[in-house]
């Protein structure tokens, strides 16, 4: 048995594997962010779960969950 060796031929079918792997990455950074702030005690209001779920920037959002860590509340890991 082989796995992962399909190459899709279409520019359609490659856009779209693509984007849904970009998708599942974000979601999994962002769940990550809040797993972390979670485990911390840290409160998250509803504009901040929004605003890190809605996130697509995989980079942003491993800034995010790296400030986690140590920050004292999640305006500080939020911030710019």
């Amino acid at each position: 048995m082989t796995t992962g060796t399909y190459t899709f031929k279409s520019e359609f079918a490659r856009y779209h594997h693509q984007s849904g792997y970009r998708e599942g990455e974000a979601k999994g950074e962002a769940n990550a962010v809040l797993a972390v702030l979670a485990t911390r005690g840290l409160d998250v209001t509803d504009e901040q779960r929004r605003r890190i779920t809605s996130c697509t920037d995989t980079d942003l959002l491993l800034r995010w969950t790296k400030r986690a860590v140590t920050a004292d509340s999640t305006d500080e890991v939020l911030a710019s």
